[in-house]
């Protein structure tokens, strides 16, 4: 009972270290990848505003969200490797003829294991939340399952499937959608054509635009 008691406190205490932390909201469905990047940073603060003992031990938990190649490159260091640890339970294993040296080492150690997984667990869970609190719903809805919630989707997964939501395109690109969306001009639909230029023009002047959500048809 007193291990699960322990076990509890270390992933609340992880818990609300995070929450602390300032991460501005995703307002608006219609984001494109500089929003996204500027939403990572403050994931990525809060996710080192734990320490860790794993991966490189400087950087917290940012490991939690980013690929290997992605965390090698945060950190510099093309040579590390990190893995989420597995629960290491509550036996060690100690031999018969462990001396009791031996045996005052490995429980040690075990301790150590225990505080490292769950407060791993403690992050992995409240990033989570995190991320699903400052997003619109219909951005990562369709991550969401229907028995489990989002509860088997991790942060990284999470913050990958946003990046995908966006699309940041510039001048040349835009000249490419343009040209793909040639087509004859319907003129039922709800949008005008001086409006359609008019939206064109303003996403050329931030040089990003959000080509999913262009209108599909316009009319004179």
């Amino acid at each position: 009972m007193a291990a699960a008691i322990s076990m509890a406190t270390i992933r609340i205490t992880a818990f609300n270290v995070i929450k602390t932390q300032e991460v501005r909201r995703i307002t608006n469905g219609d984001y494109d990848l500089e929003e996204h990047n500027k939403f990572v940073k403050y994931v990525l603060a809060a996710a080192q505003a734990v320490p860790s003992t794993q991966g490189g031990k400087n950087h917290g938990h940012a490991w939690l969200i980013k690929d290997e190649a992605g965390y090698q490159k945060f950190t510099g260091d093309s040579t590390i490797v990190v893995m989420e640890m597995k629960n290491p339970g509550l036996k060690a294993s100690i031999g018969s003829s462990n001396s009791y040296y031996v045996i005052a080492q490995k429980m040690q150690e075990l301790a150590a294991d225990n505080d490292t997984y769950h407060t791993q667990e403690g992050v992995e869970a409240v990033l989570r939340d995190l991320i699903i609190s400052k997003v619109p719903k219909v951005t990562i809805e369709e991550l969401e399952n229907e028995a489990f919630g989002f509860t088997k989707v991790t942060p990284m997964e999470l913050l990958q499937h946003i990046q995908n939501q966006a699309d940041d395109v510039d001048d040349v690109d835009i000249n490419t959608k343009l040209e793909e969306r040639n087509e004859a001009v319907d003129f039922e639909g709800e949008t005008s054509l001086k409006t359609f230029f008019q939206i064109i023009e303003t996403n050329k002047s931030r040089n990003s635009i959000s080509i999913m959500r262009l209108p599909a048809t316009v009319n004179s």
